[in-house]
């Protein structure tokens, strides 16, 4: 599995783990969040050689568990079953960012080793566990420059805006990421979670 698929799923259930909705709004907060995966299915399933993987979708959907706890506030439970779910529908998402052909259906019907899944899991839960005693995700899509400044095109020593859900996460005193990479030699701005 690409590195960029696991920080997609890691991103996925790490949102999923933070959301509270009402119980009515469950399948909305789900597919807000998986807006950019049922998009890029809807264009590989326009193609008739992956007409059944919106039949994909909806089965990847079904292993999500909700929890529905007092007064109707929901949560979604993060287990294995929700785990393959975000691998799954993560795989679709080259289809809304790149194009259908480089879709490659092996990769949404990779079964994962037990090694992966703790892996990823051992992730998520290090990330909430941060959320709890760091703060919540404050802000989706945002630039370290001056926000006037960056509109204007001056990046002010920082290269683009970090927008895409690949792991990127702001909270109150800090950045996270939920991406693995080697660790670099010159000293970073990002707490790597």
């Amino acid at each position: 599995m690409r590195s960029s698929t696991v920080a997609l799923d890691v991103d996925h259930l790490t949102r999923l783990a933070g959301v509270k909705p009402a119980e009515i709004e469950v399948l909305r907060t789900i597919a807000e969040l998986f807006r950019v995966s049922f998009a890029g299915a809807t264009t590989i399933s326009d193609n008739s050689a992956y007409a059944s993987v919106r039949a994909d979708v909806e089965e990847a959907v079904s292993w999500i568990d909700v929890l529905v706890q007092e007064y109707g506030i929901a949560c979604v439970d993060i287990n294995e079953n929700a785990m393959r779910a975000a691998c799954r529908l993560a795989t679709y998402v080259v289809g809304k960012r790149a194009d259908v052909r480089f879709y490659n259906s092996a990769t949404s019907r990779l079964v994962l080793d037990d090694t992966t899944v703790s892996q990823i899991m051992r992730v998520v839960l290090r990330l909430v566990r941060s959320f709890v005693e760091h703060g919540p995700n404050i802000s989706n899509g945002f630039a370290f420059a001056d926000p006037q400044k960056y509109s204007m095109g001056d990046r002010d020593r920082y290269t683009v805006l970090v927008a895409s859900g690949d792991g990127e996460f702001l909270i109150p005193y800090t950045s996270g990421t939920s991406r693995s990479q080697r660790p670099s030699r010159t000293r970073t701005t990002r707490c790597r979670c």
